[in-house]
């Protein structure tokens, strides 16, 4: 009897041992950087600068946020995971894709059935199935403004020559040459392009790529070469 007691009080101490580490490890703020539903790929990218990107934060055993027209909170369960039931406010979105944006964000999350933490900073929560939702840290984004010179350049990675992009972070400031490219910006050659991107460092990025993944956030201002050289005149 006193043996089974030990082990149901060993039990109990690891169950809250995990239950802890696992509070820990998820405690933070986090900003929506891709999902898929129903086997569709769909990114967090705002098109304007009128949205809001999709946040999150988690402390404890609450986790609240913003799912593009709407706050939202709730419970989450360890060590058998589950979030929700989530209630939230009710305002009505101004735009089509935020609000089936939201629509996503708060189906996936209701029906998460587990979660996990990667190297470089992310939180993704899978439903059991292909969907998921893929969160990055805060504390791993940097934001920034920069612009992107009309022509790319000849460049070398490694063994392999391709053109590469020039980007500057001050307007009067020398082109550099950006590898690894801007994940959701489709360049056209003879436009001077003024971005507002996030850096996050890429674990275990190989010899010849990138160690820096820059996301698309916002196009600002895109002109025509001749328009830039006109205004220089």
């Amino acid at each position: 009897m006193k043996l089974l007691q030990t082990w149901l009080v060993a039990g109990a101490l690891l169950a809250a041992s995990l239950s802890a580490q696992a509070l820990s490890l998820l405690d933070g703020d986090y900003e929506l950087q891709s999902w898929r539903i129903n086997g569709q790929e769909l990114s967090a990218k705002a098109i304007d600068e009128q949205q809001r990107p999709v946040t999150m934060s988690i402390k404890g055993a609450k986790i609240s946020g913003f799912s593009g027209c709407n706050r939202f909170m709730g419970a989450i369960e360890y060590p058998d995971f589950k979030i929700g039931p989530l209630a939230g406010t009710r305002m009505a979105c101004l735009d089509t894709e935020s609000s089936e944006k939201e629509r996503d964000v708060l189906q996936l999350l209701n029906k998460a059935k587990s979660y996990d933490l990667t190297r470089d900073g992310k939180l993704v929560f899978k439903s059991g199935n292909t969907d998921q939702l893929v969160f990055v840290h805060k504390a791993q984004l940097v934001e920034k403004v920069i612009q992107i010179a009309p022509e790319t350049v000849p460049c070398t990675a490694g063994a392999a020559k391709m053109d590469c992009l020039q980007f500057r972070e001050k307007a009067d400031g020398p082109w550099q040459l950006l590898y690894g490219g801007i994940e959701g910006f489709n360049y056209a050659p003879g436009k001077l392009y003024t971005l507002r991107i996030s850096e996050a460092p890429v674990a275990d990025a190989p010899a010849d790529g990138s160690r820096i993944k820059r996301t698309l956030l916002q196009i600002i201002s895109t002109y025509r070469e001749e328009d830039v050289q006109g205004k220089a005149q």
